[in-house]
């Protein structure tokens, strides 16, 4: 028989463990360890075999979390069995009493007592903390055969407050943790939501030129695609393909005839056509998007490296890189689209005067991307008789379905050559 002193230094380490368990008991993947360390603790220190460790949720169901003892699949047996959970009322009177209950008194709810008669149980602790049930021990006989006594039962009551409050915390947390993921579901939802209506409102910019549907949102998808290339955070990539979305809806107020015209426009003409972009920046400026890419690239997608573009004369690095990789892909999608003026131009003819063009009106370094992109590609969908090759993006797939353009990686190599080797911009 231990002695008094023996015994609180039981409970002296029992505490000591306690406190180390804290942390593991909020971890999820770390809480089923946890629970059974629990256990065997309050197990251990009043020298009983055989029990269980009851969990109760924020939405007040009691569910096993630990057993020690017994047969394998208990464990299992017991989550079935836990379905059929005490009432509301019955678990707000088991936290107005948080003290040992022998197993058959009448004041244990119905579904506690069969599960302590069922396995044969000598009683259950309710685990409260501050007046909240967060759990349940059920344990069995002592070593001695015997229910545990008026000791063993005050050292469980004294040690029951600290594992509750370890329960309560994991409980907290799979709350929270809970709660996170419907923000993000909802988040994401929202997000398709808002995706959604950008890319109809695209649309209907791109139905007022019958020659310039689906124009958007292939720019997008040429836009996003090399800004993934160039290895862009995902927000400035999302913000790219918001702004290639919206780049045209200054066209909202053009007239219709001026974007329908087939021959060469006029001084006039040309001036009401490069307004565009400054009326698409002023129709977006009492919208506050989280990505500041937006506005730029439709400010600025018709600006030139040379200095020769519209509307702010920008040169060069001045150019905000979103809008410099908007007019490559911009440029790519309308030379292969028809026109009213003419018909589509070959993929390759208009890789090649992205080439051409490079340093003058394109940025070369964001050209050689568009160009590797394209090469990668055309690699993984076997050009030159190689194998195909699983997995990567796959920007230009439908382009190339379209046109049935025999794009080859060697004249892509050859057009590399051409373009020399300059640098590829780099992200901020």
């Amino acid at each position: 028989m231990k002695t008094r002193s023996e015994q609180y230094q039981r409970l002296e380490f029992t505490l000591g463990a306690f406190s180390d368990l804290g942390r593991h008991a909020v971890e999820a993947h770390e809480f089923s360890s946890a629970a059974r360390s629990i256990l065997y603790l309050l197990l251990g220190s009043v020298g009983v075999p055989r029990g269980a460790l009851l969990g109760c949720d924020t939405g007040g169901r009691l569910y096993p979390a630990a057993v020690k003892g017994m047969r394998p699949g208990s464990l299992r047996e017991m989550e079935a069995a836990a379905l059929r959970a005490p009432s509301r009322a019955e678990i707000e009177e088991l936290a107005r009493c948080p003290e040992w209950i022998p197993s058959g008194e009448q004041r244990l709810p119905a579904p506690l007592r069969a599960l302590a008669a069922e396995w044969g149980m000598a009683g259950i602790l309710p685990l409260v903390v501050r007046g909240q049930l967060a759990g349940a021990l059920l344990a069995g006989n002592c070593l001695n055969g015997r229910p545990p006594g008026e000791h063993e039962r005050g050292a469980l009551e004294t040690l029951g407050p600290y594992a509750a409050m370890l329960l309560l915390q994991h409980a907290l947390v799979e709350q929270l943790r809970a709660a996170v993921q419907e923000n993000l579901r909802l988040c994401e939802s929202l997000a398709d939501t808002y995706f959604d209506t950008v890319q109809a409102f695209s649309t209907a910019i791109d139905a007022k030129d019958i020659y310039t549907r689906g124009h958007s949102l292939r720019v997008a998808r040429y836009s996003s695609g090399l800004a993934a290339r160039l290895g862009m955070p995902e927000k400035s990539s999302t913000g790219i393909r918001i702004g290639a979305y919206l780049h045209d809806i200054g066209k909202i107020v053009l007239d219709r005839t001026l974007l329908h015209k087939a021959g060469t426009l006029d001084d006039k003409e040309r001036r009401e056509m490069a307004s565009h972009p400054l009326i698409g920046d002023q129709v977006l400026s009492s919208v506050h998007f989280p990505w500041p890419e937006v506005r730029a690239v439709v400010r600025s997608h018709h600006e030139r490296m040379d200095g020769k573009g519209y509307p702010d004369g920008l040169t060069g690095a001045a150019i905000p890189l979103p809008a410099r990789i908007l007019t490559v892909a911009d440029a790519f999608d309308a030379m292969t689209s028809e026109r009213a003026y003419r018909e589509p131009v070959p993929p390759h003819d208009a890789l090649r005067e992205l080439v051409e063009c490079s340093g003058e009106q394109f940025d070369p370094g964001l050209v050689r991307a568009f160009l590797e992109q394209c090469r990668s590609e055309v690699e993984q969908a076997g050009g030159d008789g190689a194998p195909r090759k699983p997995g990567g993006l796959r920007v230009f797939a439908k382009l190339l379905r379209r046109t049935g353009d025999s794009l080859t990686t060697s004249a892509i190599d050859r057009l590399l050559r051409i373009l020399g080797p300059v640098p590829i911009p780099q992200p901020a």
